[in-house]
């Protein structure tokens, strides 16, 4: 499956599987989009949690709520595509809600999952929503393209916010884990899409891919 499916943010201990069962490749690729939509309905539960916790603004603890309820929508749209193409997408093995994090820790990880992956995974669906073969997959990830764009504006004001509270080395280390993540990201757009994936799902090809990237790294990551 393409290294490409990064929608949704990953959520520690979420039982994701190995494999689909699917006949089509663009089955397999929308079956684990769908469970990473899934799992991120989890972290944003543990993620508004843990933001009350910690004294933040409570608009932002009411945001990620909203996000979540995003997410429930967008694991339901996409797995109905996934069953479009002949994928059977079971639920995932629910986390356990762990021990409240230290503020470092929730922020590094938006910084990771937020930051990075979901800010360059809403670019990524709202180039499938003008280029996939089927109206139903644009239709879909024009609706997840403009939801997953204003979850990156929260993990941007989350980050914001975190930043007026945590002391310099701790700022060093979420400058840090933002500069592993462009890498890691940088490492997995240079895969490329099979043509099956790049005309039902709307993936970009590497060039598209690299542009993508680029456009957030000078405009979103400088």
């Amino acid at each position: 499956v393409s290294q490409q499916c990064i929608g949704g943010r990953r959520q520690h201990g979420a039982a994701l599987s190995d494999e689909q069962c699917a006949s089509s490749e663009a089955g397999a690729w929308f079956a684990k989009l769908a469970e990473l939509e899934e799992a991120s309905v989890y972290a944003f539960v543990m993620l508004s949690k843990e933001l009350r916790l910690l004294g933040a603004p409570a608009s932002l603890s009411q945001r990620c709520l909203r996000a979540a309820a995003d997410e429930v929508q967008h694991a339901r749209a996409i797995a109905a595509l996934a069953k479009r193409f002949g994928a059977v997408v079971e639920p995932i093995g629910a986390p356990a809600l762990s021990q409240p994090r230290s503020l470092v820790e929730v922020a590094v990880e938006n910084a990771r999952e937020g930051c990075v992956r979901e800010t360059y995974g809403a670019l990524v669906a709202l180039w499938q929503a003008q280029h996939a073969s089927e109206l139903v997959v644009r239709e879909a990830m024009a609706k997840i393209a403009i939801d997953e764009s204003r979850h990156a504006e929260l993990s941007a004001d989350i980050d914001a916010w975190a930043r007026t509270v945590l002391d310099a080395q701790e700022r060093a280390q979420l400058d840090q884990a933002k500069a592993q993540a462009i890498a890691c990201l940088a490492e997995s757009i240079g895969t490329a899409s099979s043509p099956e994936l790049i005309a039902s799902a709307g993936l970009p090809d590497q060039h598209a891919g690299a542009m993508l990237f680029a456009e957030a790294r000078e405009s979103i990551w400088a």
